[in-house]
């Protein structure tokens, strides 16, 4: 499994979100899509609604790093 912060772009009509940086990472490898992508520690905030996601992707010290949403 990945240990890194990921927000790749839809495949197939399927939205992928990696939240693994909370132990030691892991190098991110190859040339995948992306919205955001880190290898550094840190969190994931996912907020839900029938409607609505957001993802928030902060940095281990707690900035704000990429936050994106997507509405059905």
């Amino acid at each position: 499994h990945d240990h890194s912060r990921q927000d790749l772009r839809a495949t197939c009509g399927t939205e992928f979100i990696v939240s693994g940086a909370g132990a030691k990472t892991t190098d991110l490898e190859g040339n995948n899509p992306v919205h955001f992508e880190s290898d550094q520690e840190g969190f994931l905030l996912v907020e839900a609604t029938e409607r609505r996601m957001e993802f928030r992707f902060y940095s281990a010290a707690g900035v704000l790093e990429h936050t994106r949403a997507i509405t059905r």
